[in-house]
């Protein structure tokens, strides 16, 4: 006979390994934008700042310019050491949604 503890551990721990896969996408829906962000910061900063070569971000590009460049990017008519390549993997959508959170963050 199966002991009682041993079921109720049973479906926790399915309902738990599933978890993993609704997650991501309620966060996604939710802060899209940001996790896209958060992604730049790796090379921008953490909030956009830059620094060095690297440009800022945060209020200092106007949504329709920050588009536009990396739309730029993704079609290859903008130079770039690694841009280019992520720009080719964002969406019209994404670039949109990028482009107005950092125009929206303060310098």
């Amino acid at each position: 006979m199966v002991k009682p503890t041993s079921i109720a551990t049973t479906l926790v721990v399915s309902a738990l390994s599933t978890l993993w896969l609704t997650v991501p996408a309620q966060a996604e829906d939710m802060n899209g934008v940001k996790l896209l962000a958060d992604a730049c910061a790796v090379c921008h900063g953490t909030d956009g700042q830059g620094g060095g070569k690297i440009p800022k971000l945060s209020g200092e590009l106007k949504a329709d310019k920050f588009a536009q460049t990396m739309r730029g990017f993704a079609a290859g008519e903008e130079r770039a050491t690694v841009m280019d390549r992520i720009a080719k993997g964002l969406t019209d959508q994404e670039i949109t949604d990028l482009a107005g959170y950092f125009a929206n963050l303060k310098r």
